[in-house]
């Protein structure tokens, strides 16, 4: 069967090829892939409004620090779902971007069957990552970018290969090894895209660049469903991103293709 990249194995890592490769496959399957990043994005975007709602005030009136500390720990909570989610729905776009580049249309109960099917290692593997990649970040902020960069594709690696936790976490570093300033360039890039977006969304919802006091809650409302938006269509382009730089890696070190990284949810 045809697939979109049925061409010679390159030999260099191409970030271009990356990007474009993300954006055919998202684009050719925008409403299951969007679908299910909404799924993975709500709990923690209603949460996010209920606890948001409660210090706009706060924000935009009188300083009031009291408000902001009061939900830490709920904000704690929050993040770790946020964490756990976000490798859940890793693990589905992978099944999913993998069977689109082999041709076929990716089915949305068939990449969440998969991403349950693993639950438990997508646990393990999201705790330690965010562990190790927050406390690097505590150690002078490079050695956390540097983890973020060798653990980009432990998902992947766990799902198509079927490795354990452990197991994951090294065949990652592995393979990023050798290119890990390409795959950082990506992150960065994707990380400026989404700043740059969250910025120019506020004036289209009614608010200014910055906080400024005076600003009411139709106008928050406004903001939060097109940030929810913005959410859902970057959670899908990370997920989809990081399949796409496993496929990249495997092909130029391995000379593995679309169809035979595919063959392993037949």
């Amino acid at each position: 069967m045809a697939t979109m990249d049925a061409v010679a194995a390159p030999s260099q890592f191409g970030m271009g090829r990356v990007i474009t490769r993300t954006f055919e496959v998202f684009g050719r399957n925008f409403i299951p892939f969007s679908a299910l990043a909404a799924l993975a994005v709500a709990p923690t975007t209603v949460f996010g409004f209920v606890l948001t709602r409660s210090y706009v005030r706060a924000v935009t009136g009188p300083p009031n620090l009291s408000v902001l500390f009061a939900n830490i720990p709920l904000q704690g909570a929050n993040l770790l779902v946020s964490v756990v989610l976000s490798v859940f729905l890793q693990a589905a776009l992978v099944h999913g971007t993998f069977t689109a580049l082999n041709g076929r249309p990716a089915s949305f109960g068939e990449c969440l069957s998969t991403a349950l099917r693993s639950f438990p290692r997508l646990l393990g593997i999201g705790f330690l990552a965010s562990f190790g990649v927050i406390f690097g970040m505590l150690l002078l902020v490079v050695p956390g970018l540097i983890l973020a960069v060798m653990w980009s594709v432990v998902v992947p690696a766990c799902i198509v290969e079927h490795k354990s936790v452990g197991e994951s976490f090294s065949r990652s570093s592995q393979l990023t090894s050798g290119h890990r300033w390409a795959i950082f360039g990506l992150i960065v890039i994707l990380a400026v895209a989404d700043f740059a977006a969250g910025l120019a969304i506020r004036p289209l919802s009614g608010l200014s660049f910055f906080p400024t006091p005076g600003h009411v809650l139709p106008e928050f409302g406004i903001y939060w469903i097109l940030g929810t938006a913005l959410r859902i269509i970057i959670a899908a382009i990370s997920a989809i991103g990081a399949a796409s730089i496993y496929y990249e890696l495997r092909s130029i070190k391995e000379g593995v293709g679309a169809e035979e990284l595919a063959s392993v949810f037949s």
